[in-house]
């Protein structure tokens, strides 16, 4: 049980630090457009400005998601949140996160039509 636990803690926290790895580039603007990493859509990979806005902007939500999952694996880490309650909150905080940051892309993209 106690592998399984530490197992479980373990990827949570991976996520975190590999969603905040990922975003750190995004958010300075160093990720030039492409078809394989970034917020890609048509429209941002046409346009290099809104590339740059909308992936800077989402990079930021990304790193949100990636220190809240560090967060809340450190709760649980102390004995503060036992292993069902752990899961359905870290698993929530991710997926509530990663809607969160492609919603917001969208909405950038969209006030940028107007």
């Amino acid at each position: 049980m106690v592998l399984k636990t530490a197992g479980l803690g373990l990827a949570f926290f991976a996520t975190g630090l590999l969603l905040i790895g990922l975003s750190i580039p995004l958010m300075r603007r160093k990720v030039r457009p492409n078809v394989l990493y970034g917020f890609r859509t048509p429209s941002t990979l046409k346009d290099e400005r809104l590339w740059y806005e909308v992936n800077a902007r989402t990079g930021m939500d990304l790193l949100v998601v990636g220190i809240g999952l560090l967060a809340i694996t450190a709760v649980y880490a102390f004995g503060l949140l036992l292993e069902p309650a752990f899961v359905v909150t870290a698993v929530t905080w991710l997926i509530a996160g990663l809607i969160w940051s492609t919603v917001h892309g969208f909405a950038i993209i969209g006030r940028s039509r107007r």
